[in-house]
Parts: C-alpha cells; sequence; structure tokens
C-alpha cells in the first residue's frame, strides 16, 4: 500500500487544482516523476503546482517533458509550448519563450483551451502569437480549496 501510494499517479489523483492542493502536490513532487508520468492530466496538474508555488525551473521540467511525451498530438504539443514559453518568460528568459511561442503558433491550431483556476481560456495559436508581442506575467490560481 505504502509502494502505491508513492506513486505519482496516485498522489496526483483527488487532488484539485486549488493553491493548497498545489503546495501539497508541490512539496511532495520529485523530478524522477517525470519518468513515470504519462497522462496529460498528470503532466498538466503537477506543472501548474510548481507553477503555483513559484518553482518555475521544476515546472519548465514537467511541461518540456509533457511535451516531449505527448507531442504527438498537436493539440498537447501546443499547451506544453505555451506553458513553456511562460515559465521561461517567469524566469526572464525571453528569448527562448520566443522560441517556443513560435513554435506553437506555427502549428496553426484553431481549438480554444481552458485553465479555469488562472481564469484563461485561449485559441492555442493564436494565444502563443499574441505572447510574441507581450511576454506571459503571472495570473494567480483562483480555485477555491
Amino acid at each position: 500500500v505504502a509502494e502505491m501510494k508513492a506513486r505519482p499517479g496516485f498522489a496526483i489523483a483527488g487532488l484539485d487544482w486549488g493553491p493548497a492542493a498545489s503546495r501539497e502536490l508541490a512539496a511532495r513532487f520529485s523530478p524522477q516523476w517525470l519518468d513515470s508520468l504519462s497522462d496529460f492530466q498528470h503532466f498538466l496538474r503537477t506543472g501548474f503546482a510548481l507553477y503555483d508555488v513559484e518553482r518555475y525551473g521544476d515546472a519548465l521540467a514537467v511541461f518540456e517533458r509533457l511535451e516531449a511525451k505527448l507531442g504527438g498530438e498537436p493539440p498537447l504539443k501546443g499547451v506544453g509550448l505555451i506553458w513553456q514559453g511562460h515559465m521561461l518568460d517567469l524566469l526572464g528568459r525571453r528569448p527562448e519563450a520566443l522560441v517556443r511561442y513560435r513554435t506553437a503558433a506555427d502549428l496553426g491550431l484553431t481549438m480554444t483551451w481552458m485553465h479555469s483556476q488562472y481564469g484563461l481560456k485561449y485559441e492555442i495559436s493564436r494565444y502563443a502569437g499574441e505572447r510574441l508581442r507581450t511576454p506571459f506575467t503571472r495570473i494567480e490560481n483562483r480555485q477555491g480549496d
């Protein structure tokens, strides 16, 4: 049972998307998780938890792995690239962020994506194009705990 509870998927499952859950998840996070995560929602939840606690370098690693593992599906690739760009902007690495945003914009994805805990709703490639002109600035998690 202890071994099962130590698995990343188990640690993530059942947590909501609010700030308290993000703090709990970020406290449990280990970089070794990146080898075992395979579910898009698990990648997002983990990356967002690290973002919420301002561990942008760790969040960047999660979003890079998301894109590497699941990037064969264009919408998932686009979302992964956008959030990589966000983390790079927050880390003060704007030239690298621009590369990620340009790649996402060039995918030509017109589907809409939403992250309700941040009040963020966007058309993937158009939003990436907007980030080419205007860097991302931090948005606080508005989800109730």
